[in-house]
């Protein structure tokens, strides 16, 4: 197949930038660029072939790393929301339900947990794991090709992730079958939560001038969930060093099975909501790690700070025998990454980013577009398949502006 050529267009208008307090982006960030005149961004081979799927003119083409910053602080200490959670429920024969809408499980969630809540004020719905790429990609770091599909509705930009596999969307690129064994010889399911597989929490909070809904997987939780939100107290050193003790003794010669089949996918055609369990502060959130030698939590923190995860356990394994544990309050951590000036700047080019791409959705002519990354740039393109991201009554329940 020959490679596609951009349209020669002129830059998209600035209607007075996002709305809310993203407006205050710098005079730099206020405009995407216009579209490049190369031909593609990389030589496409048959794996790649799955990136061009579904996308029609070249809108434009973001450099990731050159972008200019937002002139907005990017700080966890403006706090966050908990908009909903969920957790998949595992049924007689493993399956893994492959929605047409991505995000449409978040709303069928809110219907029970947060049914009045309303996405107006919100300038983007996005996936903790697109973050994370979106910072190596602004911050010059090696990783492979990637897509994905954006949508936008009444003032909100939704970014869906895209993986070339299904395999690759539900476990992720790398194989990571030792750390899903260790997580489920670590913790145990709550009260009447034996048959969950997979916690998905959104939380919403500002991201450099951006109202930002992110979703992302926890772990487990760290901490005692009968305590509740207003029953937390400090936890001493003596206690915490306890917990560490007897939980690395339980772990004392333990053989983790080798990583399990892949489950089979199935097409499913509802989402049914079932009310169960009880609220966890998120104070209490965890990310589990395994690994072979022990490593700074330094390449983590990205997904911890993405994520406003505090605890982050690391457990020590030799061919799945696990020997050691390491638990770690970040909370201190956190701070000092984000002040550190290479990853302030990262995070309010990351700001850019996104203000560029929602400004380009905005003004595409049916509001769905396509980006692509490879190297160090991101080209956006009109998307010629699917054009919705959410079903029209969800539309009219959580957005009253359109």
């Amino acid at each position: 197949m020959s490679p596609r050529k951009p349209k020669s267009i002129d830059p998209p208008t600035d209607s007075g930038g996002p709305s809310g307090s993203a407006q205050h982006q710098s005079e730099g960030a206020g405009k995407p660029p216009k579209a490049s005149k190369k031909t593609y961004l990389f030589h496409q081979t048959n794996k790649e072939k799955w990136l061009l799927e579904g996308t029609g003119d070249a809108l434009g083409t973001l450099h990731a790393p050159k972008t200019t910053p937002s002139t907005v602080m990017v700080t966890k200490s403006g706090g966050y929301d908990l908009v909903c959670s969920y957790s998949w429920v595992k049924s007689g024969i493993p399956t893994v339900y492959v929605p047409e809408y991505p995000f449409e499980v978040v709303f069928r969630a809110m219907e029970v947990m947060n049914p009045n809540y309303k996405f107006d004020d919100v300038d983007v719905l996005i996936n903790r794991n697109t973050l994370r790429k979106l910072f190596k990609l602004c911050c010059g770091q090696r990783q492979g090709p990637f897509k994905i599909n954006l949508f936008g509705i009444a003032n909100t930009m939704i970014v869906e992730r895209c993986e070339a596999t299904m395999e690759e969307l539900i476990r992720g690129s790398g194989n990571s079958g030792w750390g899903f064994n260790f997580e489920s010889a670590v913790t145990q399911p709550g009260l009447g939560m034996g048959d969950i597989s997979g916690h998905h929490r959104v939380l919403r909070y500002d991201f450099g001038g951006l109202s930002c809904a992110v979703r992302f997987e926890v772990d487990a939780c760290y901490g005692d969930p009968s305590m509740g939100v207003l029953g937390e107290q400090p936890e001493s050193s003596t206690d915490h060093a306890k917990e560490i003790s007897d939980l690395s003794a339980s772990l004392k010669g333990l053989q983790v099975q080798s990583p399990p089949v892949d489950p089979e996918v199935n097409d499913a055609a509802t989402i049914r909501v079932i009310s169960r369990g009880s609220a966890i502060p998120h104070t209490e959130a965890a990310e589990i790690k395994s690994m072979k030698r022990l490593k700074p939590p330094g390449p983590m923190m990205a997904q911890l700070w993405f994520g406003r995860t505090q605890n982050l356990i690391r457990g020590v394994h030799s061919n799945g025998a696990f020997n050691n544990i390491h638990v770690n309050k970040m909370e201190e951590n956190l701070q000092h990454w984000e002040t550190e000036p290479h990853n302030q700047a990262t995070l309010r080019k990351v700001a850019t980013i996104l203000s560029h791409l929602r400004d380009i959705v905005k003004d595409s002519k049916e509001r769905a577009c396509v980006a692509v990354a490879s190297g160090t740039e991101l080209e956006v393109f009109d998307a010629t398949q699917r054009k919705t991201a959410l079903p029209q009554d969800i539309c009219e329940k959580f957005w009253s502006k359109k």
